[in-house]
């Protein structure tokens, strides 16, 4: 089975949204499209893993864990090991070595990290045993959904210490827990869209009216959502803290689950339509997503060295992110060993059989 363009795509699209939110939107005066994308960016990114991975004939438990390894933990583990060795070298202070060690256990550990290749590594190993089985994947994803993750989103801070309880509740938690609680209903729903493509296929406008309905109504019930659980949806927190001052945490965790659905459901449609031209470049992106992701991180703070003032100043710094990421992303996949290390690839070719790279 080839890779799916349109898929790539969707991809690609999702990489250029988060730069595009991670830049911020200040300098254009729509601040308010970063709490947009912020919605569903990274979902949408685990939504389509999901997608690409799923396989009508699944390989061993043993098989599957270790291309995800290789995939995921491989690289997260240089590039973290990386931006330690680059702070060192810019800063002339060697950051403490338990930040780079702590990293092993919490993606969230005090040095910076991509973060989303753990989590999502851990949330492949939550779906190992349900890969095969649509209706325990659903009911899995369900459980997952409904727990009482109160207050849970990756957006909290990096652990300052190495006290244990930190490790284990603070920011993202041990293991990542509380962003793996977050994203693995959107993997298993990108396995469950590809396991009924065919029907979603032949449901796709009641899809779309329901997602075009849902998306602003439940955007303007939880806005604003970069600001923290504390700030967004005042009207549900004026009727839930004076007797259950969690309950509104919870409830907001479970309304961005459908928030997040519609305009993946949205995007998923409609990113075919793009013509031909934007959706081969969107997928050149896509199929470069890993490094573009991990690459970027590294240039954000130089993104305001661009041309110009404004939205000039935005749009340079977005193209020189974007694009200098993928160049690094290029060069590191013509490097044996190298791309292997920071791409999880053992050959420079990026036309492997759908589901090999999840990102």
């Amino acid at each position: 089975m080839g890779r799916r363009r349109d898929i790539d795509a969707l991809r690609g699209l999702a990489i250029c949204l988060v730069v595009a939110g991670h830049l911020g939107f200040g300098q254009l005066g729509m601040s308010w499209l970063g709490d947009v994308i912020y919605s569903f960016h990274i979902p949408l990114f685990v939504f389509v893993s999901g997608y690409v991975l799923w396989r009508p004939r699944a390989d061993s438990a043993r098989s599957w864990i270790a291309r995800r390894f290789q995939g995921l933990v491989i690289p997260y583990l240089a590039w973290t090991a990386l931006y330690w060795c680059l702070a060192w070298l810019t800063t002339g202070t060697m950051p403490p070595l338990s930040r780079l060690w702590l990293s092993l256990l919490t993606p969230w550990g005090g040095a910076t990290s991509p973060w989303f290749l753990y989590s999502l590594f851990m949330c492949c190993l939550l779906v190992t045993p349900f890969r095969q089985s649509p209706k325990a994947l659903l009911y899995s994803a369900l459980i997952v959904a409904l727990l009482p993750h109160m207050g849970i989103l990756p957006w909290t801070n990096a652990i300052s210490s190495i006290d244990p309880r930190s490790i284990a509740l603070g920011a993202g938690g041990i293991f990542g827990w509380k962003d793996v609680l977050w994203l693995y209903p959107f993997l298993a729903g990108g396995f469950l869209a590809s396991a009924y493509s065919s029907q979603l296929a032949a449901r796709k406008k009641p899809i779309l009216v329901v997602s075009f309905v849902a998306a602003p109504v439940l955007l303007i019930a939880v806005w604003p959502i970069s600001s923290g659980f504390a700030a967004m949806a005042p009207w549900l927190h004026s009727i839930t803290d004076s007797h259950m001052p969690s309950l509104a945490n919870y409830l907001l965790v479970l309304l961005r689950y459908p928030l997040a659905l519609s305009f993946i459901a949205i995007l998923f449609f409609l990113t075919p339509t793009l013509g031909t031209t934007a959706e081969k470049a969107l997928a050149f992106l896509g199929v470069n997503s890993l490094g573009i992701y991990c690459a970027h991180i590294l240039l954000l703070g130089h993104s305001g060295h661009g041309i110009g003032s404004g939205p000039l100043l935005w749009v340079t710094g977005f193209a020189f992110v974007l694009f200098g990421s993928l160049a690094v992303t290029l060069v590191i996949a013509r490097i044996p060993y190298v791309r292997y290390l920071f791409l999880g690839r053992r050959t420079s070719g990026n036309q492997k059989p759908l589901g090999s790279a999840p990102l």
